[in-house]
């Protein structure tokens, strides 16, 4: 705001500058806003606060891709999801010109488990802000569309605790997921399967247990391959922040499931593949 002021007011600045000068008088604070504060924000904007260390920490590695998957890694436990790169801004500055702890990368569509939002000893308590987590994990965490998705975990996990009568560290999270799901909340995800697809709450159930991270999300690719082409391709940031569906991320569950496919899933889900039968015309979601 000193900034703005210094442009607005300062008399050599207008005198050598008039046409950037008048630019900058349209700005103001906002005029239907904040009227009990004379227009400015009650509260400064805090990019970064004080993070507990909880039953899980979020780092670096749950928003980036696994090992042999274009995917983040499967949790089980996840409440909630995020997309969102690592931007990191400096933390200290030695000397002008000079910052250290910059830091940027891409990210995966990636799943937040249930544990970040617990203390380790405390009971009693959820926390779907000061979540735990590293200084890197926090990064693709701290937006208002994720707390807003972990806050809606954190209020069913106390109506949750309350009806059962046990600790919020104790609840039932395949039941949470449930509930979470039922609502049309995101746990994983999924570029072609929304919240009105009738496969909705099935590919959630199995996206968190890792069911989808073989097979057709196995391919990796390297982020800026494309170069200047990015505009054009699908999943790429444009212009380096938004995107369209994340390539590689679909499930296709009307699409026929190959025996190999099947066969995995069923290993996983801890059923004989030998004795199940035929797999003609099956399809990958049913």
């Amino acid at each position: 705001m000193g900034l703005f002021y210094f442009l607005q007011h300062d008399e050599a600045f207008r005198e050598a500058a008039p046409g950037i000068a008048e630019t900058f008088d349209a700005w103001g604070l906002p005029a239907d806003e904040f009227e009990q504060s004379g227009h400015w924000p009650s509260r400064l904007y805090i990019r970064e606060g004080r993070r507990m260390e909880g039953r899980y920490v979020f780092t670096q590695q749950d928003a980036q891709h696994a090992e042999g998957s274009a995917r983040a890694p499967a949790h089980p436990q996840a409440v909630a999801m995020g997309d969102y790169p690592f931007s990191v801004h400096g933390t200290y500055t030695p000397e002008p010109g000079r910052t250290t702890g910059v830091f940027g990368a891409s990210t995966r569509p990636f799943q937040v488990p249930y544990g970040v939002m617990l203390p380790q000893q405390l009971n009693g308590l959820l926390v779907p802000v000061a979540v735990s987590s590293s200084h890197l994990g926090f990064q693709p965490i701290r937006l208002e569309p994720t707390w807003t998705a972990l806050g809606q975990a954190a209020g069913l996990a106390a109506a949750q605790a309350l009806q059962t009568g046990e600790e919020v560290r104790n609840v039932d999270v395949t039941r949470l997921q449930r509930r979470l799901h039922e609502r049309g909340a995101k746990t994983f995800y999924a570029s072609d399967v929304p919240p009105s697809s009738p496969y909705f709450a099935a590919v959630q159930y199995f996206g968190n247990r890792g069911y989808f991270q073989k097979g057709r999300s196995a391919q990796v690719w390297p982020w800026d391959q494309w170069g200047g082409e990015a505009e054009e391709v699908p999943g790429v940031p444009v212009p380096h922040q938004w995107r369209t569906a994340l390539p590689r991320h679909d499930i296709a569950p009307e699409e026929p499931v190959t025996e190999k496919r099947a066969r995995a899933w069923l290993e996983k889900a801890g059923v004989d593949a030998d004795a199940f039968g035929s797999y003609e015309g099956m399809t990958r979601g049913a």
